[in-house]
């Protein structure tokens, strides 16, 4: 769907379904938005694990 031909359907919504519906919009942004946000104090920590919240063990010595 075109970016013209959203704006022609979202204007032609009711404003009380229009703002029901940016309500939830803005609501799962921010959901989305909080997920991926680590508190500063924990930034080196949340760098050990990867995205699905795994462990990364990277090697970083070499014991020969």
């Amino acid at each position: 769907m075109s970016r013209q031909a959203l704006s022609q359907r979202l204007e032609s919504l009711p404003s009380d379904l229009f703002i029901k519906l940016f309500e939830q919009v803005i609501e799962r942004l921010a959901a989305k938005k909080n997920k991926n946000e680590v508190a500063p104090m924990w930034v080196s920590v949340a760098s050990s694990f990867n995205r699905e919240g795994g462990l990364c063990l990277r090697k970083t010595r070499n014991y020969n």
